[in-house]
């Protein structure tokens, strides 16, 4: 079974914007608002910060903001990052029913290590997952990411999952 990280798994929007928010007050003397993030929830980290940075006149330096920003990022939620309700329960029945669990992320794979290592006492994955970091395609079909706490609701997602079209990556 395979998750999405952010807002299946955990919610970590309120921490990567502050990581955020952070980094352009260290690296450019600049008070960016939550709000200005908002319209770049879900496009990817080189986007969440260069949107803002568009907005406020500051030509970003990626990757190296990005990878200062999840410097901030680990440190904040050391202890306060959390799975969502629910979801320990349901990894615990999955694993019981002998399900093998692996994570697949828009998120790069810095933050997704920092994510796990909160949850190492769920032993959620064991070294399975795939990150943006190496991606070609980082936003996939969104069915293919939905779980469900019932048998009927899992075996429905498998059949949705199954149903949808995959576009392959031609070569040039």
């Amino acid at each position: 079974m395979i998750f999405d990280m952010d807002g299946v798994l955990c919610d970590s929007e309120e921490f990567i914007c502050a990581a955020a928010r952070e980094m352009f007050r260290r690296r450019y003397d600049t008070d960016v608002a939550p709000e200005d993030f908002l319209p770049f929830v879900g496009a990817g980290e080189n986007r969440y910060l260069g949107g803002p940075a568009e907005k406020h006149g500051i030509a970003i330096h990626l990757p190296e903001d990005k990878e200062y920003t999840y410097e901030i990022y680990l440190e904040i939620i050391r202890g306060r990052l959390k799975l969502l309700p629910g979801v320990s329960t349901f990894i615990s029945s999955a694993r019981a029913k002998g399900l093998k669990l692996a994570v697949a992320s828009a998120a790069d794979r810095m933050k997704v290590e920092g994510n796990l290592a909160e949850f190492s006492e769920t032993n959620l994955v064991e070294r399975q997952w795939v990150t943006a970091s190496k991606a070609l395609y980082r936003k996939v079909d969104g069915r293919l990411l939905r779980v469900s706490n019932s048998d009927e609701g899992i075996n429905r997602n498998l059949q949705e999952i199954l149903s949808c079209p995959f576009q392959r990556p031609t070569l040039r």
